[in-house]
């Protein structure tokens, strides 16, 4: 391996850390309303932080893959190699688990981004945020709009349909896909733009300042884990509740009685109507890897 060589490596491993060190301190974030995070496992029977930990260990490998995807294939070619690289990652991932789905989201959002980190790298592209969703969305977005057409086409064949293709169909949401299309920019522009805000303005504590990030993100995802569960008018409702209370000046702080038990008081609704807002977690968690790729956490 010559030094050129030796340096892209250095580079696309240290994607990789910060892409697995994204995904563990998000399931860390606590409290996390009907999610599992250190103090309890949410809503959740089948899996707790452990579980998180079993998955996310077998992880590196396959980010690292992304990433070599990214930088050895053609454009039209890097979307099938990131799937099939998915779908082995998915499979060892249930197999730590015992079969439990804990990061089938994460390997799709990270097989995206980090595909497209290693083709910037690859061709000497400048890399900056807009380039980035931009990069994602050049790689991406053909493939999805094709995925959903073979969707559609089918909805009237008796095939069982994954929940994701249900909502489809039903109600026209794309889910993580939709958010793909775009390069998860309606997404993560206002989100590092939140994150950034509370980082400049507030004193809060990194978990402090993600638990926020967390719900801010809830009203900007059509979390599909809320809506097939009960419904879109539902979720609207809940994004809605967790609006006003920002437009109220709600801020989460851990060392805050009130505002400790305003954010309780919210766990409670999610308990008690069975609410995770796992798509939601997804994009912190990339949200996270921005932060950190970009060198936007100074003072956290």
């Amino acid at each position: 391996m010559d030094k050129g060589e030796d340096k892209i490596e250095t580079e696309l491993i240290k994607f990789r850390d910060i892409a697995l060190r994204s995904v563990l301190l998000e399931v860390l974030i606590s409290p996390k309303p009907g999610s599992v995070d250190r103090f309890n496992s949410g809503i959740h029977k089948d899996m707790d932080i452990y579980t998180f930990m079993a998955s996310a260990s077998v992880l590196p490998k396959y980010f690292l893959d992304f990433l070599y995807a990214g930088y050895n294939n053609k454009t039209k070619e890097i979307f099938k190699e990131l799937k099939n690289i998915g779908q082995e990652a998915e499979e060892i991932s249930l197999k730590a688990t015992g079969g439990v789905n804990t990061h089938k989201g994460i390997i799709f959002i990270f097989s995206l981004t980090l595909g497209a980190l290693g083709y910037i790298k690859k061709h000497n592209i400048n890399l900056s945020i807009d380039e980035l969703l931009d990069t994602i969305k050049i790689i991406s977005s053909q493939n999805i709009k094709n995925d959903l057409q073979k969707i559609k086409e089918s909805s009237s064949r008796n095939e069982n349909k994954t929940a994701g293709e249900r909502l489809y169909l039903e109600y026209g949401i794309k889910g993580v896909r939709g958010s793909a299309l775009d390069g998860f920019k309606k997404q993560l522009i206002p989100a590092l733009d939140f994150f950034k805000n509370l980082r400049t303005n507030t004193n809060l504590s990194m978990n402090d300042i993600f638990a926020n990030l967390f719900l801010y993100i809830i009203t900007l995802t059509q979390d599909t884990n809320i809506i097939k569960k009960h419904g879109l008018d539902f979720y609207n409702q809940t994004s809605n509740l967790i609006k006003e209370k920002f437009e109220k000046g709600f801020i989460f702080n851990s060392q805050d009685k009130k505002s400790f038990q305003e954010y309780k008081d919210l766990e409670k609704i999610f308990m008690e109507n069975n609410i995770s807002a796992g798509g939601s977690a997804d994009i912190t968690a990339l949200t996270i890897f921005f932060i950190y790729i970009f060198n936007l956490s100074e003072g956290i």
